[in-house]
């Protein structure tokens, strides 16, 4: 799995997007339909934490799971404005059970 090429693909992508939580799972699964066979299909999404950053910010922690990879993307959500902003993402590739 190229990690590498991944992040710089879906840097690109959230970079150049106007998008909600809700549309989210389908921006990141569109972003790396070209690295299906290092990622894998989209298994799982959910809401692993939400913290209030004040009164208008609050950080919303979400986990898309891939057969191969799970990326965390943090999202700050400005309720005052209803923008959001990409803080950060990681990528935690999944390694194959050895054989006992």
């Amino acid at each position: 799995m190229n990690i590498r090429k991944l992040k710089l693909a879906l840097t690109v992508q959230l970079m150049n997007l106007d998008f909600s939580p809700r549309s989210l799972v389908r921006r990141v699964a569109e972003s790396l339909q070209n690295f299906r066979e290092d990622t894998g299909r989209l298994i799982a999404f959910k809401l692993l934490d939400r913290q209030q950053l004040g009164d208008a910010l609050e950080c919303n922690i979400y986990e898309l799971a891939f057969e191969h990879c799970t990326i965390a993307i943090e999202v700050v959500e400005n309720h005052h404005t209803g923008s959001h902003t990409v803080k950060g993402f990681q990528f935690i590739e999944r390694r194959p059970a050895s054989a006992a």
